[in-house]
């Protein structure tokens, strides 16, 4: 080939050095098409260094002035230098440009890795469910050869005298749970009593080999089916029933069970409580409370459908009596078997037809049974179900957006839900998944979803078609639920023991001897079935202030053998009635009704009206008489003290809808600044204006 002309020469150098000014320096890859390996490359001579060139992105445009893409502030070297080879034929030097995906490109890449993703993921499910499944047959024979192979015998543990149970069925089961617990809880009191290591101490009952509630469950597998035994069961009848039940409910389907843990100092709080107990029970030199668990819930909670199963109930047992053969009896009766003293009691507040939003009144104003007052309760369960949620006021609403609206109004009341002493531990129940986490954390509760292992061993006694749609399950699921609460508080435990030193525990939990309790907000208050188990609960409430009656009275439903629905109900057409309370104690600043809907032609065009009046006292006992113009003044002709009508408000309540069941509703009035202070007079006047009957489950005059 001729060797170039001394002016090609000359201008190729000079196109070589403006091209050098303006390009940045890379290390080549092998493989490149940019000549590394010796090859020809475009002007015809081999290339053996391993640095090559690549045009800046700011370069020239055809007519040599800086492109309109260039940044003047960049760092690279840019030239504006005119060049002598305008239109002439170049041969530059290579040039490497990054190749551009294109989207559709992208768009493949990224679908192949979500393909990927979710191949990984549904392989990990099964992989997941496999080992689950495995572990389910392996318990289903451990539970097997636990209760058909001969075992030693199981021994009653010493009770003391001071607690004695005093269901006497319970004293008379064949088997029981183990002695050990039992021992090494009393001989645990005596020492935690002297060196007073506060609640945490229950902790050193665990063995250390115990690190998890799985194993420990495992291990007290007899304890568990003996501690089931329904205490009007003496002769248990239902036992291979009952273990066929425990043999479908494996430790790894209670775990999974636990959606969020409650917090440390909680748990501590609730330790301390069975401890005091614990230590009264044995030495007798005071009475401790046990640990008070009130149960909030709708009709499954409050028993239905406790009493089906395919096996019979022993004839005269109060096991078909919903009261005491739903979960929350059941529940009590379980972990004071197991634990050897009356440790808990369990309250249940539940009743059919009602929803979060009813109870939430309940917490605020501390209307409780006797049993729980007067600190309130130590635990509240969070039991209603996804179909006990009911959209009264959004009717438009999803189902999601109206548990989580009525579970912030639940949270917040919780908070003023004890008179004495610090919020309890709110341990809340999710059938539908619908609950995010934030919430979860807002309210500190402890979560559990119950649904998988309930509906796995109502399964097994499903068979017989006992059950409907309307009961989703019988006396298996309220033993199953049981068991999946017991469960996860041992878990909570074993897991908070597990992160303290149990040799140096310091004193958890408030003695509710140093703790001021907070008088009564409310002027009156009650509820069904909270304060109000029985019409005479109602009648003492309201009796001393009806100063017109005509058609109205309380009332409970006993078609069950028990009481049940109580409240003040109105009997016949045109029905009235007025109560009265004159120079109230405390300021009112809300009224608060509790109105049950119901349907067919009893309540066909039920409605009430409503009328409220606030009389203030011309001379109360906070005037003075100067004041006034004197005490004549202030007297009527009658010599009764002057009323002005400070305030007044009439409204009508339908008492019917067109849904195939019955709900309660809450129905809160605030007087605002019109409120009702110390020594006025407060009138409530109520007509059934509609219809023939009319019923009120609670009433309530509070302060806040």
């Amino acid at each position: 080939m001729p060797l170039p002309s001394l002016k090609q020469r000359s201008h190729s150098r000079e196109r070589k050095r403006d091209e050098l000014l303006k390009v940045k320096t890379f290390k080549s890859k092998p493989g490149n098409h940019n000549n590394t390996s010796g090859k020809k490359g475009r002007n015809g001579q081999r290339s053996h260094s391993k640095n090559v060139t690549m045009v800046d992105v700011c370069n020239y445009n055809s007519r040599d002035k800086l492109s309109s893409n260039c940044n003047n502030n960049d760092s690279s070297t840019h030239v504006k230098r005119k060049s002598k080879n305008v239109g002439r034929a170049s041969n530059p030097v290579p040039i490497v440009r990054t190749k551009k995906m294109k989207r559709s490109q992208i768009a493949k890449l990224v679908a192949g890795f979500s393909l990927l993703y979710l191949v990984a993921q549904t392989l990990l499910i099964f992989m997941v469910r496999d080992r689950d499944i495995q572990r389910d047959l392996e318990w289903k024979k451990k539970v097997h050869e636990s209760f058909h192979v001969a075992s030693k015998t199981i021994r009653k543990p010493v009770k003391s005298d001071k607690v004695s149970n005093k269901r006497e069925a319970i004293d008379d089961r064949d088997e029981y749970v183990g002695t050990d617990t039992a021992n090494k809880l009393s001989e645990l009191s005596i020492s935690a009593a002297s060196s007073k290591t506060g609640g945490n101490a229950l902790c050193s009952v665990l063995p250390k080999s115990i690190s998890s509630a799985s194993t420990l469950w495992g291990d007290r597998l007899r304890d568990i089916l003996a501690a089931s035994q329904h205490p009007d069961d003496p002769q248990y009848s239902h036992k291979n029933w009952t273990e066929s039940l425990l043999a479908e409910l494996s430790p790894t389907q209670l775990g999974n069970a636990v959606v969020s843990e409650p917090l440390p100092d909680q748990i501590s709080k609730v330790l301390n409580i069975l401890k005091k107990r614990l230590e009264s029970s044995i030495e007798s030199k005071y009475e401790a409370k046990p640990l008070l668990i009130a149960v909030l819930g709708g009709a499954i909670t409050e028993g239905d459908g406790c009493d089906l199963a395919s096996v019979p109930i022993p004839t005269g047992s109060i096991m078909g009596n919903p009261t005491y053969c739903a979960w929350p009896y059941r529940l009590e009766s379980f972990v004071n078997t197991i634990l050897g003293f009356d440790a808990v009691k369990i309250s249940n507040m539940a009743e059919d037809g009602t929803s979060t939003l009813v109870k939430t009144p309940l917490l605020k104003y501390w209307m409780y049974p006797d049993s729980l007052l007067p600190e309130g309760p130590d635990i509240i369960i969070h039991a209603y179900s996804s179909t006990d949620a009911l959209p009264f006021e959004h009717e438009n609403e999803s189902l999601a957006d109206t548990l989580r609206r009525e579970l912030r109004a639940f949270i917040k009341s919780v908070k003023y839900s004890r008179p004495c002493g610090n919020s309890p531990l709110v341990l809340y129940m999710d059938d539908s998944g619908l609950i995010d986490e934030k919430l979860m954390k807002e309210g500190n509760l402890m979560s559990i979803s119950y649904s998988k292992p309930v509906s796995r061993v109502a399964k097994v006694d499903s068979s017989d078609g006992i059950l409907n749609s309307e009961v989703p399950f019988g006396m298996a699921g309220h033993i199953s639920i049981a068991w999946v609460l017991a469960f996860a508080m041992v878990d909570a435990f074993i897991k908070h023991c597990g992160h303290i030193d149990r040799d140096s525990m310091p004193a958890a939990g408030e003695s509710i001897s140093d703790v001021k309790c907070q008088d009564s907000p409310c002027i009156i208050a009650w509820m069904a079935p909270g304060t109000t188990k029985r019409p005479k609960d109602i009648n003492d409430a309201i009796e001393p202030f009806i100063t017109e009656n005509v058609g109205w009275r309380a009332m409970s439903d006993i078609s069950t053998g028990y009481f049940r629905k109580v409240g003040l109900i109105a009997l016949e057409p045109n029905a009235t009635i007025s109560i009265e309370y004159q120079n109230i104690p405390q300021d009112v600043r809300v009224l608060t009704l509790m109105i049950v809907q119901s349907y067919g032609d009893k309540w066909l065009d039920s409605r009430a009206r409503f009328t409220l009046m606030v009389n203030n006292s011309s001379f109360n006992s906070g005037s003075n008489v100067s004041d006034t113009g004197g005490v004549n003044d202030a007297i009527n002709e009658n010599g009764n003290l002057k009323k002005t009508v400070k305030y007044q408000t009439q409204f009508d309540i339908e008492g019917t809808h067109q849904m195939s069941n019955h709900i309660t509703f809450p129905f809160e009035l605030n007087l605002e600044s019109d409120f009702a202070v110390a020594g006025d007079d407060l009138l409530l006047k109520i007509d059934l204006i509609g219809g023939r009957t009319f019923k009120i489950i609670g009433m309530m005059f509070c302060n806040r």
